[in-house]
């Protein structure tokens, strides 16, 4: 991470809560729609095996008078499969990618979002600093892994399995990623775990049917459901010191992704990687400088950031750039007219909180702020290509 990059975590520091505050919303969405995929899954099955016993009641039923009240209850449980099927498409489950993902590049994204944003009393790192522990922490990760599904599975995994640590430990969570060869196969493998002495509730997800419905274990439901679409399992058990987690699911070496992308995304294999992109962020909030610095640092992107936009033309290394974010305010538009009145053909990316009238060329695009991630990557892609081209 260059100085500029560090210098801009030192100063978000400030904005840590509200990005707490963030995360863990988009944990409780993604805990809500657990709770009601849960919900409709059981009621789906109870009502499975109850259509099934009252046609099989009325088959056996020797007493014809039995037949009438039978059907009625048939119908009513009819009835409450159609209400069932209406809740069921107010809580879809994600649909099925044919994706390949790079490991690497997963681990350290999930690893800054589900980590990043944790008090420093129990946030790995310690006086080592958390960004040097991070790349430590993946530094033995192979570069040519990859793994059948998208990065959201793994950053899903490991923020909710970090949300359980969250509420408990006292001190730094303790990390762990490895991997294995296991019955002519790898895997990857994640464990974490806290200090914080006896877990009081269960091990295993929520269910209705099994009589097992722990609120506290929606975020062991969320991971195991996004490790499952990998084909792995997500587990808890108690340890000595507190509690401790771990997912694992296959890897293979290979063709991979190495950027976030859509199935439209260019495939490279290890002897063929995509080249280095050199981004300049130009933004006035420190908050959005940082998060884009670290999204775009967890796929091998070289960034570099201003914190004043009218300030672009007189930035030094301008020219050897592939791509700028350029927040429309703070001055933003008008480096952006000058830059294009010098004959500059520098791709840029405008982002704006509003809608911004214009009529822009091919070497300037626009987008809405907050941006999607897989589209900010999408974006930069297109123009740094077109810069190429």
């Amino acid at each position: 991470m260059n100085h500029m990059a560090r210098e801009e975590h030192k100063r978000c520091d400030k904005s840590r809560p509200t990005a707490v505050h963030a995360q863990r919303d988009i944990e409780e969405q993604e805990r809500l729609r657990q709770l009601g995929g849960i919900v409709v899954h059981d009621l789906n099955n109870a009502m499975f095996a109850l259509l099934g016993r009252t046609q099989l009641l009325k088959r056996q039923a020797a007493d014809t008078d039995l037949h009438r009240p039978i059907a009625d209850i048939h119908d009513t449980a009819k009835l409450l499969e159609s209400l069932i099927v209406k809740l069921q498409s107010a809580c879809q489950r994600d649909s099925s990618s044919d994706e390949r993902s790079n490991l690497r590049a997963a681990v350290l994204l999930g690893l800054r979002h589900a980590l990043g944003t944790l008090p420093e009393a129990i946030r790995p790192g310690g006086d080592q600093g958390f960004d040097d522990w991070l790349e430590q922490a993946i530094d033995h990760l192979p570069r040519d892994l990859f793994y059948d599904g998208s990065i959201l599975q793994v950053t899903t995994a490991l923020a909710h399995l970090i949300s359980i640590h969250r509420m408990r430990a006292t001190s730094p969570i303790k990390i762990c990623c490895a991997v294995r060869k296991a019955d002519d196969e790898t895997r990857f493998d994640f464990y974490a775990e806290d200090d914080g002495g006896l877990w009081e509730h269960g091990v295993e997800p929520p269910s209705l049917l099994h009589g097992n419905f722990d609120l506290a274990l929606l975020p062991l439901a969320a991971a195991q459901r996004a490790t499952r679409e990998l084909g792995g399992k997500a587990a808890l058990e108690r340890a000595p010191s507190g509690l401790r987690s771990h997912f694992s699911f296959k890897v293979q070496h290979g063709l991979t992704l190495e950027q976030h992308g859509d199935r439209g995304s260019v495939r490279c294999s290890e002897h063929h990687a995509p080249k280095t992109r050199r981004v300049l962020i130009a933004d006035d909030d420190p908050a959005v400088r940082a998060l884009l610095v670290a999204a775009l640092e967890s796929v091998d992107d070289e960034v570099e950031t201003i914190s004043d936009p009218s300030s672009l033309l007189s930035f030094p290394e301008l020219d050897s750039m592939d791509v700028v974010i350029l927040d429309a305010g703070g001055g933003g538009l008008e480096a952006l007219r000058k830059l294009r009145e010098s004959g500059s053909k520098l791709p840029v990316l405008v982002a704006s909180g509003d809608i911004v009238e214009g009529n822009f060329d091919d070497s300037t695009r626009f987008v809405m702020k907050p941006i999607p991630l897989d589209r900010l990557d999408r974006e930069l892609n297109q123009l740094a290509a077109h810069r190429h081209s």
